[in-house]
This record gives structure tokens, sequence and C-alpha cells, in this order.
């Protein structure tokens, strides 16, 4: 039988899983909108985006619908 504390460390991991993944999936479409918009995105773009968080890109996301290049 699990004990309480490997129950909870089983959630937290899946828990931490999840939220990863909402972030993966979250720079998955900011790449895929800016790819549609301006045809290429400079690898330097695509390294910040691999290394932001949720709220930067959610940020970013929403300049894209008002900016005129990727720069």
């Amino acid at each position: 039988m699990m004990d309480v504390e490997a129950i909870d460390w089983s959630k937290e991991w899946h828990e931490k899983g999840l939220a990863e993944g909402r972030v993966e999936g979250e720079r998955q479409m900011l790449r895929k909108m800016l790819t549609l918009r301006f045809k290429t995105i400079p690898e330097s773009v695509i390294t910040e985006i691999q290394q932001a968080a949720s709220a930067q890109i959610e940020q970013w996301a929403e300049r894209l619908l008002t900016e005129k290049s990727i720069d």
C-alpha cells in the first residue's frame, strides 16, 4: 500500500508535468503563429521562446497581433 508521502510526491510530479506540457504547447503555438505571420523566425527568437515562461509567451502572443516585424 502506498503511503501518504508517496501519493503526495506522485501528485506533485504529475502536476509539474502538466504545467511543463502546457508551457511547451504555448511555445509551439507561438512559433507557429510567428511562422505564419513572418514566414521565418530568427534562431535568436526561437532560443528566447524556448527559455520563456508562460507569462512572457502570453505577452508576445498578444503583441503579435499588432507588430509589423519580428524585430
